[in-house]
């Protein structure tokens, strides 16, 4: 019986069946009462006429989408999460710079003529504070000539720069203090120059012995200020006397009532100044006085890294979700779609798939370029269906080139057993093109991997991978390895769209 008959036909299901393999598992020839579905199911999934695609119509729009229902209220906030530690704080100002060298002290140039007093300039920053220098040696003092006659006051001339200071000579020994002439007009100060750079620190000198502080006398009544005489022309300088040795100085005695003031007298010649005395013992330090005015602040030092940050406080509660708004109304159903799909099923493909009828040795529709190694089988226990079957010797190849439709899976299935245990076989699917032909699947059985066994076929199925869309056609082809005089029984071969 043919296989496509034997699917359609009518079946005593009392009749002893013929039992073959299908993939581990047992279907028959003639099914049981149990095994009808089985067979119907197979039988529709090949002759099913139609393709998902054909069966339904163009979506209709969208309908228009419902309001918005209200918002739900917002839920309880949660709980603040713990604040996480605090990072280390930074240093609270930035590392001082080096000071540089002190440049090398150049020679004292001619004091310039006093220039007239300018307005008090704006106090400038104060600059950093140097390091205190080494002490000099106090010099010799040479001795104060007689003082001359004060002469007029001429104009200030301006103020010439300042030089270098030079070094310190060592400290002479202090000579007697003459009186104190007549204090003349403050000048207004002078604006404060730049501030130079800070030297470098000196070491500390040897600090002296603190002498005894001497007794303050009682202060005298001031008396009336008598009215100043013009100032009389300065007389040149006299050459400086050599300074008398310094005597040991007494205690201060009470100070008597100041008399009036005279009119200052022109002042003399101012003699040669005399060499300074030896510094006498220092006095007891006194109080200290009150504190100056805070500077401006400096400049805030480099803020140091931030610390790291605190983990995370846990998340709020959710608010309650408010409630769905609405569903709006469904569109209209669009218009029934036409059916365009290429790949509708259309049966069965293969030409002579049962292989029942036989041109000398080779199934009718089918080709092979090894025909001695190809015969037709009859014996009972080596057919599937119907009354014949193909076989095919160790290195054998049958093959069948079927038109197609490009874009669309297939499906192939067969029955094969082999006569003895070492027979393996390579079935493939190929599709051609105008221009190349690309692999669609394959099954690869091994040897001793198929049943042997009389009146046992097994079965197999292949679905391919989509034709490409200008393919013309595919071709199924079988080949067999087997040692010896062993072969393979191949029967019932199918091959249609997916």
């Amino acid at each position: 019986m043919m296989y496509d008959d034997f699917l359609n036909s009518d079946f005593d299901p009392n009749t002893l069946p013929k039992k073959v393999t299908l993939d581990f598992l047992d279907v028959y020839d003639r099914p049981p009462a149990a095994a009808p579905a089985s067979a119907s199911a197979y039988s529709c999934k090949r002759r099913n006429c139609c393709c998902n695609c054909c069966c339904r119509g163009a979506t209709g729009a969208t309908g228009a989408t419902g309001a918005t229902g209200a918002a739900g209220q917002t839920g309880a906030t949660g709980a603040t999460g713990a604040t996480g530690a605090t990072g280390p704080t930074g240093p609270s100002s930035g590392t001082t710079g080096p000071t540089g060298p002190t440049g090398p002290t150049g020679s004292t140039g001619p004091t310039g003529p006093t220039g007239a007093t300018g307005p008090t300039g704006a106090t400038g920053a104060t600059g950093p504070i140097g390091n205190t220098g080494p002490t000099g040696a106090n010099g010799i003092t040479g001795p104060t000539g007689a003082t001359g006659p004060t002469g007029a006051n001429g104009a200030t001339g301006p103020t010439g720069p300042t030089g270098p200071t030079g070094p310190t000579g060592t400290a002479g020994a202090t000579g007697p203090t003459g009186p104190t002439g007549p204090t003349g007009a403050t000048g207004a100060t002078g604006a404060t120059g730049a501030t130079g750079p800070a030297g470098e620190a000196g070491p500390q000198g040897l600090i002296g012995l603190t002498g005894p502080a001497g007794r303050d006398g009682l202060d005298g009544i001031d008396g009336i200020d008598g009215i100043d005489g013009a100032d009389g022309a300065t007389g040149p300088t006299g050459p400086t006397g050599a300074t008398g040795p310094t005597g040991p100085t007494g205690s201060n005695g009470i100070t008597g009532p100041t008399g009036a003031t005279g009119n200052t007298g022109a002042d003399g010649a101012t003699g040669p100044t005399g060499a300074t005395g030896a510094t006498g013992a220092t006095g007891l330090t006194g109080a200290t006085g009150p504190t100056g005015v805070t500077g401006p602040t400096g400049a805030n030092g480099i803020t140091g890294p931030t610390g790291a940050t605190g983990a995370t406080g846990m998340n709020g509660a959710t608010g309650p979700t408010g409630a769905t708004g609405a569903t709006g109304p469904t569109g209209a159903t669009g218009p029934t779609g036409t059916c365009s799909c290429p790949c509708q099923a259309s049966g069965e493909l293969l030409q002579n798939g049962g292989m029942e009828t036989f041109t000398e040795n080779i199934p009718t529709g089918w080709s092979s370029t090894t025909k001695t190694k190809v015969t037709k089988v009859t014996q009972q226990g080596r057919v599937h269906s119907g009354n014949s079957s193909v076989n095919l010797s160790d290195g054998a190849n049958l093959s069948q080139t079927i038109p197609i439709t490009g874009g669309c899976y297939f499906e192939t299935s067969f029955f094969a057993r082999g006569e003895g245990a070492q027979v393996g076989f390579t079935a493939t699917v190929t599709f051609i093109t105008p221009t190349q032909q690309i692999p669609g699947g394959t099954i690869m059985v091994r040897q001793q991997d198929m049943t042997n066994d009389n009146r046992d076929f097994a079965f197999y199925r292949l679905l391919t991978t989509a034709a490409p869309a200008d393919a013309t056609s595919a071709r199924i082809s079988f080949a067999v390895t087997a040692s010896g005089s062993q072969s393979m029984d191949l029967d019932d071969v199918s091959f249609a769209i997916q």
